[in-house]
């Protein structure tokens, strides 16, 4: 039977993040990022210079008639851009992760397919172009386009075959949200509004025997109504002004409880934009549902990436040592059926009226064995420990990256790196020091072990699980007798 052929997976992707020189391709920076094949395709559609420039071509007229009307200078606006990377507010997160802080602007990654499941290259590039530079503008015009960059040049490297695959088209599509201020007419007509509301609201609880809660009357989010009646959401500031939350709700994006925050409601939204407008142009989408993964950056999925492989390590490491605790245990078990051997041809001699001095001493030799053996173990468990201990330094360096938010990306990673080299070295000393430790113990015969067999049942122990246990207790029965009658009280195995 013919497998069925869904299509390509869409991706739409927003982020507060812009690599301009990345986008761009400016050599002093891709020229050292080893996952870019220069000689392919790649396209500045619309650059609209740096960040200062983007926003004078975007807010200087907004930014001179907000100056003109103020009469005191330490209102005016010096620079807009600076006053928005300046701004020490934060929006209301939950989670304490999020950087609350204005953003400057923001971009969306559009990618048709992924490196498995490809379209047609042509194709791919003139929907993405199309989509970027006629479509979206003129759909959401509360976002203003800064950058659109098309690449066609990324690859990475399989690591089964270790050949190049190329990724599909992309497209970085940078804007800056913006949202309108009412005119003073229109401030005017909404104070009046709301003096009339209220005066209403106030009978209504007069009339009704309640208490008018004028705390939530302050609390009231009057920014959809504001949508409603004049199509823009601020009442202060400038004319236009930087501002997603304000740009969403213009386009009827209004953060809520089982729909998302705004932002997310926003991507969706292009996402579908994007699929329905590639249906349109022959293109096969696959929209079947599927499993959501987190986007991360280039850098912090290098990080993930080396700790998914630290941790299959530790768990190899940690299945190896618990395989030798086994293998220990099974010696055990047949020291405790040579015991019993042991007592029997002792009771056959004492019939005969032998002497059990050779015997004895074959007792002292295999009890000395014994010792070795157990020094051998005990070696192994505080290996073992000791591993568990470099695990928690590893996710203690791992936490410590997390936390760190004010420091750059790239210092957190060095510094996390830094100390993953030397917890890693440490670690191979303990691995080589348990390898010498290890060697030797093969060599010693089932023998060696017959006095562990013994004190199991000295101590009425049906295994070495139990034995063990109750001695971490105190509560074997050597343990409890007087040291001349057990002179081997105390010994670890």
């Amino acid at each position: 039977m013919d497998e069925v052929y869904y299509g390509v997976r869409v991706s739409a992707h927003c982020r507060p993040k812009i690599h301009r020189e990345h986008n761009n391709r400016t050599m002093s920076v891709v020229g050292a990022e080893e996952h870019i094949d220069h000689s392919r395709l790649h396209e500045n559609i619309l650059d609209m210079g740096d960040m200062y420039e983007c926003y004078e071509k975007i807010f200087g007229q907004a930014v001179t008639d907000y100056n003109k009307a103020q009469k005191r200078k330490d209102r005016r606006i010096e620079n807009y851009l600076d006053t928005i990377l300046n701004d020490k507010r934060s929006g209301k997160h939950k989670n304490i992760k999020v950087n609350g802080k204005r953003k400057a602007a923001y971009e969306f990654i559009f990618k048709l397919g992924n490196r498995d499941n490809q379209c047609d290259e042509e194709k791919a590039i003139r929907v993405l172009k199309l989509f970027t530079e006629k479509v979206l503008p003129k759909k959401y015009p509360n976002i203003a386009p800064i950058g659109i960059y098309l690449h066609n040049d990324e690859f990475s490297i399989d690591s089964a075959t270790k050949k190049r695959i190329y990724s599909p088209p992309h497209i970085h599509f940078d804007f800056v949200p913006v949202a309108h201020r009412l005119t003073d007419e229109e401030i005017l007509k909404e104070k009046e509004y709301r003096a009339e509301l209220k005066k209403s609201l106030l009978q209504d609880c007069q009339m009704t025997g309640l208490d008018f809660d004028e705390e939530e009357w302050k609390k009231k989010d009057w920014q959809e109504e504001l949508v409603k009646r004049y199509g823009k959401s601020l009442m202060t500031g400038m004319g236009i002004q930087s501002s997603l939350t304000g740009c969403l709700v213009e386009m009827g994006f209004k953060t809520a409880k089982r729909k998302g925050t705004a932002q997310m409601q926003f991507e969706e939204a292009v996402r579908h934009d994007l699929q329905d407008f590639a249906e349109g142009m022959g293109i096969i989408i696959d929209r079947t549902p599927g499993q959501k993964h987190p986007h991360y950056e280039k850098d912090e999925y290098i990080v993930k990436r080396e700790n998914e492989r630290r941790e299959e390590k530790l768990q190899r490491v940690e299945e190896l040592l618990q395989k030798e605790n086994e293998t220990l245990m099974k010696q055990h078990i047949l020291n405790a059926e040579e015991k019993k051997e042991l007592i029997i041809k002792e009771q056959e001699l004492q019939l005969k009226g032998e002497s059990i001095s050779a015997i004895k001493k074959d007792v002292e030799k295999r009890e000395l064995n014994l010792k070795k053996n157990t020094e051998l173990y005990t070696f192994l468990h505080d290996i073992s420990l000791a591993v568990k201990d470099y695990n928690k330094s590893f996710f203690s360096i791992e936490k410590q990256f997390e936390e760190e938010t004010t420091i750059p990306i790239q210092t957190r990673i060095g510094k996390l790196i830094s100390g993953a080299k030397k917890l890693i070295s440490g670690l191979a000393y303990e691995l080589t020091q348990y390898k010498k430790a290890f060697s030797n113990f093969w060599k010693h015969g089932p023998k060696d072990f017959r006095s562990l067999a013994q004190k199991l049942e000295e101590n009425e122990c049906t295994n070495y699980k139990e034995y063990y246990a109750s001695k971490c207790r105190g509560d074997l029965i050597s343990q409890k007798k007087a040291k001349k009658d057990h002179p081997y009280r105390g010994m670890e195995y």
